[in-house]
Formats: structure tokens, sequence, C-alpha cells
């Protein structure tokens, strides 16, 4: 018996939520997208394109054909939508990485 766990503790079984059908079609992990709204919505407010990575960068006119992010200043500034905030929060409840 291995001691990582913990003298008498029995293993954590984490139970997904998520309908299974669901968690078919999305999967477990979040892709490029998701994890660039989330990490938008973390930051709060809009966030210089500068600091974003080239591959976040190459996302940002896909995103905003979708209407997720708003491109401001000259296209200095990206800052989510309201319908890139609902998105952003649901991947953070739906994927188990953003979980905190």
């Amino acid at each position: 018996m291995s001691r990582a766990r913990g003298k008498g503790k029995p293993p954590e079984v984490r139970e997904d939520w998520i309908d299974p059908f669901v968690r078919a079609q999305v999967g477990w992990k979040a892709g490029r997208e998701e994890r660039l709204l989330v990490k938008l919505l973390d930051a709060g407010r809009e966030v210089q394109i500068s600091r974003l990575s080239r591959g976040e960068a190459k996302l940002l006119p896909k995103l905003e054909r979708a209407s997720q992010v708003r491109i401001t200043g000259d296209g200095l500034r990206v800052g989510l939508t309201t319908l890139g905030a609902a998105i952003a929060r649901g991947a953070r409840n739906m994927y188990p990485e953003f979980q905190r």
C-alpha cells in the first residue's frame, strides 16, 4: 500500500457532474479559445494585446468575429464581450484544469 495517500484515507474519487454525452462532445481539456477567454476573464478588464502570446493573438480575429471579444484602442487592447464572459465562466466551471 502506498503511503502517498495518507494513512487510512480512502482514495479520493471525483465525480463528474457533467452529462456523459456533453463530456464526450467537449472532452476533458479546454481548447485554446476557452483558455484565452478564461485568461481574459481572470484579468478582469481589457488586456494589452502585446501581453498575449503569439498563438493567443492569432485567435483574436476568430473570437472577434464570433462576438466573444472586442478589440479597442486602435487594435492595442482586447476585452471580453458579455457573450465571451458567459462562455469563460461556463468553461471555468466545466473543465477541471480551471478548478481552484
